[in-house]
């Protein structure tokens, strides 16, 4: 006889508490030991290291940080240039994504072929190769700065980075070669450009294989009820086709841009100064606090991660919300 509703119900919610508590009482047995056997070693726990003087310098900063900053500043310089360049990573997947779904979708023979030699390509190399090839076989293959390529004499193009005028303390700076680099103005360093590039390379072949399975998705007779209104294909792509798509396109692409953040942090292969980097490589070496790093380092990846989760179904909500008072 099938069981009533109301009675799956509270037996499902009584696994789920069960599977909790089992959950909780392996974190808590595992962290009893490990807290038993860093007191037994003689190793020091707690927060209080945050406030210690960090003693080195991170090579690309965002807020202000020097050999006299705090391990607390590290963190946050870490956390900095790991949001930045997710934030850079998600705008040029997001763009480069629907350029090559669109093509295979929408374009000429050539084009059509061309996005799925990118998708088929791209998306089944791995991304640390991906990043190293950008880094070590392109960027470190420019020329010195003595050489640099020249646009305009205002920026310059080198093995070091991309250096480019900058307002300084008020007042507009260009870069100038001194002796074998140049000073003023700011850089974009190689590390960032390797790790921004893969990181949107990669994620654009599988954003792009979603946008073309969207699009397919949407029923034929939308386009025919959009010719035959009088829209133009780009009118209606526009304004019936997409719109529609996104109901299949956004759960998906949620989880490539949470793909993005966590990647990032392949960052420490090529020496980019993200937070596993600055705060889980460096600060860990120097305090040797493992577990309090760690944990925050894991946290941060947590929180953020579902920052990024809540704010993409709030957007689906809302968008599921107008099509139904459409």
């Amino acid at each position: 006889m099938k069981r009533p509703r109301n009675v799956l119900i509270k037996q499902s919610i009584l696994w789920q508490l069960v599977f909790v508590g089992i959950v909780l009482a392996a974190a808590s047995f595992g962290l009893h030991n490990a807290l038993a056997n860093l007191e037994a070693r003689g190793i020091s726990r707690g927060f209080d290291f945050l406030n210690v003087t960090a003693g080195f310098e991170v090579v690309q900063t965002l807020i202000s940080f020097g050999e006299g900053s705090t391990y607390l500043r590290a963190f946050f310089v870490g956390l900095l240039n790991t949001v930045y360049v997710s934030v850079l990573a998600i705008i040029g997947s997001l763009i480069l994504g629907f350029l090559v779904g669109f093509a295979r979708f929408f374009a000429h023979p050539l084009s059509r072929g061309l996005a799925k030699m990118w998708i088929g390509g791209i998306r089944n190399i791995p991304l640390l190769l991906q990043i190293f090839f950008i880094y070590f076989a392109v960027l470190q293959s420019l020329p010195e700065p003595r050489d640099s390529f020249q646009f305009g004499n205002l920026i310059f193009v080198n093995n070091r980075g991309v250096f480019f005028p900058w307002i300084v303390d008020g007042e507009w700076v260009r870069p100038v070669l001194e002796g074998f680099n140049f000073v003023g103005g700011t850089v974009v360093i190689p590390e960032l450009i390797a790790l921004a590039l893969g990181l949107t390379c990669y994620t654009s072949a599988f954003i792009g294989e979603l946008v073309y399975a969207s699009l397919k998705s949407v029923d034929k007779g939308l386009w025919e009820a959009s010719r035959s209104l009088g829209l133009s294909n780009f009118q209606a792509l526009r304004l019936v086709i997409l719109p529609e798509s996104l109901k299949v396109l956004l759960p998906p692409l949620t989880n490539q841009f949470l793909n993005v953040f966590k990647n990032s942090s392949l960052a420490a292969a090529i020496g980019y100064p993200d937070l596993v980097a600055v705060f889980a490589g460096t600060v860990l070496n120097q305090t040797g606090q493992a577990m309090e790093v760690i944990s925050i380092t894991m946290m941060v990846y947590l929180l953020i991660s579902l920052l990024i989760s809540i704010a993409m179904n709030y957007f689906n909500s809302r968008l599921a919300r107008v099509r139904r008072h459409v």
